[in-house]
């Protein structure tokens, strides 16, 4: 039988926090501290990016009534309104057009390309957060049904025009332990 991926490494630093990874949907009530939170988006927006452009947002929906009218929308998932705190993750295709326009450059580059990098980016942020958080003791469940959502989301987090949401992401410190879907092995 062929040893399982990461079996002979110690049972710590970054490659046991990935293969161990649990995504958490029930939460203590406790806060997320604002150093806390600090320390996981300076790690999270460190994260590497389309030629240096980070075109991603991230809103921190602090605004209860948001936060449990985005849960509305997704009724199975009851932890997007209980969650003690609940992100967005959002491409951003503003930023680099303003920049063309404060240098007064044309800006060639309005093509699927440029909402591909935007998610990208996003995605990789996120992911940059989810490992963050743990590493800080917070749970995290992501929620990408959102997009079937994004008028909505959009104009409840009143997103500016060329911004938009990729994935939500419940956060706090676990209450139980959290739940290992099964992966689909390299080969």
């Amino acid at each position: 039988m062929p040893a399982r991926a990461g079996e002979g490494l110690p049972a710590e630093g970054v490659l046991a926090q990935l293969l161990g990874h649990r995504t958490h949907r029930r939460y203590k009530p406790d806060p997320v501290p604002d150093d806390v939170l600090e320390i996981a988006l300076s790690a999270a927006l460190s994260s590497p990016s389309k030629s240096d452009l980070q075109q991603v947002g991230v809103v921190l929906v602090k605004d209860r009534a948001n936060q449990a009218a985005i849960g509305a929308l997704i009724p199975d998932m009851p932890w997007i309104a209980t969650a003690p705190l609940f992100m967005v993750f959002c491409g951003d295709n503003r930023r680099i057009r303003r920049i063309a326009e404060l240098r007064g450059r044309p800006f060639p580059n309005d093509t699927l390309d440029m909402f591909m990098n935007a998610a990208v980016d996003a995605g990789l942020v996120l992911q940059g957060f989810i490992t963050a958080a743990a590493a800080l003791g917070l749970g995290c469940c992501p929620i990408s049904v959102i997009r079937n959502h994004v008028e909505k989301v959009s104009e409840l987090l009143e997103l500016p025009p060329g911004v938009f949401p990729v994935a939500g992401l419940c956060v706090g410190y676990p209450s139980q332990a959290g739940w290992t879907s099964m992966r689909l092995p390299p080969r």
